[in-house]
């Protein structure tokens, strides 16, 4: 926000513009749930952020083009690669599953471009069995037919499935509205469901031998 402040001549300090800017991209994708299939960009994607930046710059008076564009979705990737990182808990948790012989699939509402490039400079490429995006489901979570497909191509039932996600209506209630069982990441502790809870991913590998101890007394 910083560089987009000097680049457009925008007055507003660039905290406020993040601010604007997250309140933008919850709009963009709470229209795109609305409706029930991800628009252009293909979910929350490279295209959906960069809408948002748009708008946000916009009402700020900014004048861009394409060329303006394409510079925003350059800086966004750049900052991504700059700051982004992992949890230090999650390669260790990914190992644990892998030695585990479990089959660990990948779902997300970011398009397949977007996605690819945070796995190349995570070093995350073949670190999941499968990978199931908005754009290959046509619909973006929490909607059944996205964790559908991934259970096709992971090729287990959804009652040996589980969902492993940080967002308690996105990741929780979609899975198992479509017949999975769920684990909520809370890191912070502040959500209530009845679903395992983990506060690390550390603690992934007991509470999935948990939810299969609970499956077989049932």
């Amino acid at each position: 926000m910083q560089a987009a402040g000097r680049r457009f001549d925008v007055k507003v300090d660039a905290d406020e513009l993040v601010g604007q800017y997250h309140l933008a991209c919850a709009d963009l994708l709470a229209q795109e749930t609305a409706a029930g299939t991800p628009g252009p960009g293909a979910g929350s994607g490279l295209r959906l952020y960069t809408a948002a930046l748009l708008a946000v710059l916009s009402v700020h008076g900014a004048r861009l083009g394409a060329r303006d564009e394409a510079w925003l979705q350059e800086e966004y990737h750049e900052a991504h690669r700059r700051h982004v990182r992992l949890h230090d808990d999650a390669r260790p948790a990914l190992a644990a599953l892998a030695g585990a012989g479990v089959h660990v699939g990948l779902v997300t509402d970011v398009d397949a471009p977007f996605l690819d490039y945070h796995l190349r400079f995570l070093d995350l490429e073949g670190a999941f069995d499968s990978v199931t995006t908005a754009s290959d489901a046509g619909a973006l979570k929490p909607d059944p037919r996205i964790f559908r497909l991934a259970l096709s191509r992971a090729r287990v039932p959804a009652g040996r499935a589980v969902m492993v996600g940080d967002s308690l209506e996105r990741d929780v209630d979609g899975a198992l509205a479509a017949g999975l069982r769920a684990v909520l990441v809370d890191r912070y502790g502040a959500r209530r469901t009845d679903v395992p809870r983990v506060r690390s991913l550390r603690e992934l590998p007991r509470a999935l031998a948990r939810l299969d101890g609970l499956q077989s007394e049932r």
